[in-house]
């Protein structure tokens, strides 16, 4: 009695051709996302130049929050389109790091208090970041930052040079 390989494909039978083209499917799929959305996102062309946390002030407007580090900003001509502004800026004092918690309770009340000049109908709704140094920052960075996001993208103006506001 003679077997049949003729049914298995490790054996020099028949080879099933679906798995290729699932994954054929999911590579171009991947591609077509890659065209579409990723590359004009990262590739566009803001103007935005990236700022170093230490370099930042208020009032300069951040083009895009989502790449952001706590070490630099896109930072953008505010007439131009942005999600988000500097609105406070302070340097923390001391040799020693205090701590997380300590340091995001006073960046908190400093942000809190340093809004209260912009806080208006204009601003309503819109939503505050806090940026502070990390442990492993802090021996070169005691920046903490205030930056207010519009809650509808993008923008123009400027909140703290009180220009007007347009969304589009």
């Amino acid at each position: 009695m003679t077997e049949s390989y003729a049914n298995d494909p490790y054996l020099g039978g028949a080879k099933r051709k679906w798995p290729g083209y699932v994954g054929l499917a999911v590579t171009g799929g991947a591609i077509v996302w890659g065209l579409f959305f990723w590359v004009p996102r990262h590739f566009q062309d803001d103007d935005f130049t990236m700022v170093n946390s230490a370099e930042v002030t208020a009032g300069n407007c951040i083009s895009d929050l989502e790449d952001e580090t706590a070490y630099a900003f896109p930072v953008i001509d505010c007439e131009k389109d942005h999600r988000a502004e500097v609105y406070a800026i302070s340097t923390l004092p001391g040799d020693t790091y205090p701590g997380a918690e300590v340091l995001e309770q006073k960046v908190k009340q400093f942000c809190d208090e340093s809004f209260g000049q912009y806080d208006s109908p204009a601003v309503d709704g819109w939503k505050t970041w806090q940026y502070y140094p990390s442990a492993e920052s802090w021996p070169e960075d005691r920046v903490m930052l205030c930056v207010i996001e519009a809650p509808q993208n993008p923008i123009t103006g400027s909140v703290v040079a009180g220009t007007e506001i347009h969304t589009k």
